[in-house]
């Protein structure tokens, strides 16, 4: 019985993150893709703890940045973006690729799972 119920809302949770970020040129969808991610995918609390640090010489990590981040970036001369979700029809990305592409940052995208490890990828 408990197995239904989480099956259940995991399907439900699963059916919810797909609905939204497939085309965020409309405003509606836009908006609805902007709510996915301050709320679904904890965009909200990146608003004030950014994990921005340097790792060497003209290289930085962070999680993921919002489009004021992103400039504030430009304006320290970062020219190109690693993005280790990989490319995807999510809100995320599209965000991240449309705010590359505003500011001229070269966007390089590859996936890594959170569970295993990193197969060997050639950049």
């Amino acid at each position: 019985m408990i197995r239904k119920i989480f099956r259940a809302l995991d399907e439900k949770e699963r059916a919810l993150r797909k609905s939204f970020g497939h085309d965020i040129t409309d405003p509606d969808e836009r908006k609805k893709s902007y709510w996915h991610v301050r709320w679904l995918d904890h965009g909200i609390l990146r608003t004030f703890w950014h994990n921005f640090d340097r790792v060497s010489e003209g290289v930085y990590r962070s999680n993921h940045p919002d489009h004021k981040r992103f400039e504030a970036y430009a304006a320290m001369g970062i020219k190109t973006v690693l993005n280790l979700r990989g490319v995807r029809q999510q809100p995320h990305y599209l965000f991240e690729e449309e705010s590359c592409e505003r500011l001229g940052l070269k966007l390089v995208s590859r996936s890594l799972s959170a569970r295993n490890a990193p197969r060997k990828i050639a950049f």
